[in-house]
């Protein structure tokens, strides 16, 4: 068996690192919010709602890119909200991970970022948010009415924006250089 370089389990490495900055506070998203990665954000999550006093100072979600995810993300988002959390998007935020970004009570986007909001994929799937409840939440959050954020849920399709518009509509609250 050949020892060194290549001998050492670099994943296993990488997971650990992960798991030490994400129990720090530094929760990195770059992929699908799939069961694994909720998981582990419920249960950090649920101990710091229920023990403040074990949350770290500086809460951070850095999405790198998250395109899709399960329909629990809706729920978890609606759960990191209750945190003092920064959310950043440094590429993409689309479905579950626009749900994530928009649970921070500041929300950062990098400047190429873009984003992307689902008409009513949950039609087909009996799954996830009602249209009305993703609407009044995003309306809540940002600077436009539940009325629009209802006009965008009902769609049969995607809407998609950059951080131009969403700094305009308040979906994010600030811009990264």
């Amino acid at each position: 068996m050949s020892k060194g370089y290549n001998a050492f389990d670099w994943d296993r490495l990488q997971q650990q690192q992960w798991l030490a900055n994400a129990q720090e506070g530094y929760i990195a998203l770059d992929g699908n919010a799939d069961d694994g990665f909720l998981s582990v954000a419920e249960q950090l999550m649920r101990l710091w709602l229920d023990r403040p006093a074990l949350a770290p100072d500086n809460l951070h979600l850095a999405i790198i890119t998250c395109g899709s995810g399960v329909a629990n993300s809706w729920h978890i988002a609606q759960q990191l909200s209750q945190l003092d959390l920064l959310t950043t998007v440094e590429e993409e935020a689309g479905s579950a991970g626009l749900f994530l970004f928009m649970a921070g009570t500041r929300r950062l986007a990098y400047s190429g970022a873009h984003f992307l909001f689902h008409g009513n994929p949950y039609r087909w799937m009996l799954s996830g948010a009602t249209d009305e409840a993703r609407a009044a939440w995003f309306a809540e959050r940002t600077n436009m009415s539940h009325e629009w954020w209802l006009e965008k849920a009902k769609i049969n399709g995607t809407f998609s924006f950059g951080v131009d518009e969403a700094l305009e509509w308040g979906v994010a609250t600030g811009r990264v250089e």
